[in-house]
């Protein structure tokens, strides 16, 4: 009896050990996973943040892209929206669009 008793035991015992492995195994997958899609995101981002500053500097004047910029680098995710109030209420900003720029032609 007590040698069937030892048997069981050490059945249940050896699948509860073999429960652990395989959920740490699959915590460990899952964390592996976090960290390659947490990269993956951050290239995208500083992909389309590139891309925005690229816009930016093809569309404005070097001294307005350069202050959109540090603009949209100061207020982060929600800069695009600030960035647009800061454009209509920024006296600055319509002083320096209105500078003579050569063989640039404006199409209305």
């Amino acid at each position: 009896i007590f040698s069937v008793s030892v048997i069981m035991v050490s059945k249940f015992q050896n699948g509860t050990l073999r429960r652990i492995f395989l959920n740490e195994r699959i915590i460990q997958n899952q964390q592996r996973n976090l960290k390659v899609a947490a990269a993956a995101r951050e290239e995208l981002m500083l992909e389309k943040q590139k891309d925005q500053m690229q816009i930016i500097n093809s569309i404005f004047p070097r001294r307005i892209g350069r202050m959109l910029m540090t603009i949209v680098e100061k207020e982060g995710n929600e800069g695009s929206k600030r960035t647009m109030e800061a454009l209509r209420l920024d006296s600055f900003v319509g002083r320096t669009i209105a500078e003579i720029h050569c063989h640039v032609t404006v199409v209305f």
